[in-house]
């Protein structure tokens, strides 16, 4: 009798653990990791031809970002969900620097993407299936 209760509850175990997936909120794990605790300096705008703020930046963690967008600082919140992504901005410091298109270019990119992607050491952020802002990681 003992041995039916203990095989059934050790098959319950087995199927419980095995059929756990990530769910929606959470994103795939693999993806998060890659994504999330490094700094990722921004290379380009997609295929758009304006000059990038030099410096500027973009680091994620635990739902939030901080950044750099060539004179000011930028922050916010993110969420991921599988490959799709969204950001959201903090108020930030509003220096005037000569040359402000870049950066607002930056911002506006960042707040219009939906998705990301990891390519060959670069992450790019788009919106539907444009290239919106490339980053490769700081080492």
């Amino acid at each position: 009798m003992y041995r039916k209760i203990f095989y059934a509850a050790l098959a319950l175990v087995y199927i419980t653990g095995c059929t756990k997936q990530p769910t929606a909120a959470e994103g795939p794990k693999s993806e998060r990791v890659v994504v999330e605790g490094k700094r990722w300096q921004l290379v380009s705008f997609g295929n758009h031809e304006m000059r990038v703020p030099q410096k500027a930046w973009i680091e994620l963690a635990n739902g939030r970002y901080q950044g750099f967008a060539g004179c000011n600082g930028l922050s916010g919140t993110y969420t991921i969900k599988g490959q799709g992504i969204h950001f959201t901005m903090d108020p930030s410091t509003q220096m005037a620097c000569p040359d402000m298109r870049g950066e607002t270019e930056f911002r506006k990119r960042l707040l219009k993407t939906d998705r990301f992607s990891i390519e060959e050491g670069l992450l790019t952020l788009k919106e539907k299936k444009e290239k919106l802002l490339v980053f490769m990681e700081k080492k």
